[in-house]
């Protein structure tokens, strides 16, 4: 038992070093501790304006412990006033349009896992925010002023700090924008559109936090290369439109495994023919009201899909993913959701919420595996439709299943719609064993061979029309053969084009049984609560 416990340890969380030519009981292990990784602790700078009196600002220091270990955080020669908590590491300190211009120096950070700490002195940096600007008619001999603008997005670069934005005017702007990783900040680095037309550019790598990328079009940024690439802390990347994207893992928004980015924020997006729509990496992003239209297989060594989902406590809403074609798709098995956990890369996905989006013209509307490390856990879809598969391959004329799942624990379905796909959702077989605390409630299943199957967990209360139920093991409160009464499927938006909205297609009918179907009456499928 005791070798068995010292195993684990050795394989999951340390390297070992055993002593040789002694028995197994008299060896010496020795298990060494990884530290605390910490990425962001840089230089700060703090913006305020005149006039704005007395600000909070805050900033949080981010660390991961890949054995597991609890961290903290503390700091010496802090500002007067300024504090950092111990369990967040999040600084906090008032700064006033007196201290514009200050630099307070010596500030010593410290993160450590109780045997190890990470330290680093920095400086924080109190200054005015500026406004710069581009166009094509500038010259990076200029000062970058509203009346002698820069000619080159990239000449900004040397120059911005934390508040300050840059404003660029319409035209083509042949150039990829690769933002410095130097001085960090809570106020946000903003590249945006000028309000004077198209800006039309070839993407970003963004390589500190607080970097807002606003109301740009994004294409061509070369082979394999994707369209918005981050490798920093709470960016925000929305209202672009980002399209012609391809090749090997391209996508039009992606970031960098594994111990960040943390709190990317992308919305408002139209994503049009890439070999992906958008990767996650990293830790709690929010990823919503985004339109990923036509995912196409620029290159067809590689898959192609609407999102690619890995890290954790990421939320998915309201996000369009449609359009997919099967002659731009020819060999991808095109997913709206995909997560796999990788024995090389060390992927996984945990802690997931997918809620209130609109899917369709897919092969699988999710796939998610846990083969190799079994990290993957907490999936959980609620409030979601699933319609209108794609034809895939010989015999799936209408794709294969909204959601397939292979060994991933705890994966909840609840109140969702699936309309016109040719399975239900989908334990596999083989190791459905592992995917324990599955839920499948308060679904609405239309058209489709069967309704669930593989279930290890709870199935009940949900509603079923056009379904397959002979030979299924279904819940004793499930509904099937009644016809839920949707107003109009053949027009998922409804009249008004837009989402969510009471002239939806999949809205049901007053009349409809499905309005109390649900375990304690609820309303079944996606519209209920």
């Amino acid at each position: 038992m005791k070798t068995t416990v010292i195993f684990c340890l050795l394989s999951l969380l340390s390297t070992a070093y055993v002593s040789q030519g002694q028995p197994a009981a008299a060896r010496n292990l020795r298990i060494i501790n990884n530290p605390p990784k910490a990425r962001n602790l840089t230089d700060l700078v703090f913006a305020i304006s005149p006039g704005q009196g007395t600000l909070t600002k805050s900033y949080r220091f981010y660390a991961i412990d890949v054995d597991g270990d609890a961290i903290t955080y503390s700091g010496n020669g802090l500002p007067n006033g300024a504090t950092i908590d111990s369990a967040t590491g999040e600084l906090r300190m008032q700064v006033s349009e007196s201290d514009i211009g200050k630099t307070f120096s010596n500030i010593s950070i410290s993160i450590s896992d109780g045997k190890a700490t990470v330290s680093r002195t920095i400086s924080i940096s109190i200054h005015q925010p500026q406004k710069y600007y581009v166009a094509k008619a500038g010259s990076d001999s200029n000062p970058g002023t509203a009346n002698l603008p820069w000619l080159t997005i990239k000449k900004s670069t040397g120059y911005v700090l934390p508040g300050d934005t840059v404003f660029i005017s319409a035209g083509n702007y042949p150039e990829r924008v690769a933002t410095r990783s130097t001085a960090n900040g809570s106020d946000y680095i903003t590249y945006t559109n000028n309000a004077d037309g198209t800006v039309e550019m070839r993407g970003f790598d963004i390589n500190q936090d607080s970097v807002w990328i606003a109301g740009l079009s994004i294409t061509n940024p070369g082979p394999n290369i994707s369209g918005i690439k981050i490798d920093g802390n709470y960016p925000k990347i929305t209202g672009n439109y980002i399209y012609n994207i391809g090749g090997n893992e391209a996508a039009g928004v992606t970031g960098y495994w594994y111990d960040r980015p943390f709190g990317a924020y992308i919305a408002s997006n139209h994503i049009f023919k890439c070999q992906y729509g958008i990767w996650t990496y990293g830790f709690n992003w929010t990823v919503e009201h985004n339109n990923i239209d036509r995912p196409c297989q620029w290159n067809s060594n590689y898959d192609s899909d609407y999102i690619e989902l890995m890290g954790e406590g990421h939320v998915f809403r309201y996000n369009y993913l449609h359009g997919g074609l099967s002659n731009e798709l020819v060999s991808a098995h095109v997913d709206s959701f995909q997560t796999y956990d990788d024995a090389n890369s060390k992927y996984w996905a945990a802690n997931i919420l997918i809620e209130h989006n609109f899917c369709s013209d897919f092969a699988e509307g999710f796939e998610g595996e846990a083969t190799f490390l079994r990290r993957s856990h907490n999936i959980v879809f609620r409030n979601n439709i699933f319609f209108n598969g794609l034809p895939f391959k010989t015999g799936y004329p209408n794709g294969v299943s909204p959601i397939i799942v292979h060994d991933i624990p705890n994966v909840v379905v609840t109140n969702n719609t699936f309309y016109n796909i040719r399975y239900g959702p989908h334990w596999d077989p083989t190791t459905w064993g592992l995917a324990t605390n599955a839920i499948i409630k308060n679904n609405i299943f239309y058209n489709q061979l069967y309704p669930y199957i593989y279930i290890n967990g709870t199935a009940d209360y949900n509603m079923g029309y056009q379904v397959q139920t002979s030979g299924y093991v279904l819940g004793s409160h499930d509904i099937y053969g009644v016809n839920p009464l949707f107003v109009n499927p053949s027009n998922p938006l409804g009249p008004d084009g837009i989402m969510w909205t009471a002239d939806d297609g999949f809205q049901l009918q007053s009349g409809s049984r499905g309005r109390t179907a649900g375990e304690n009456g609820v309303q079944v499928g996606a519209y209920g609560p």
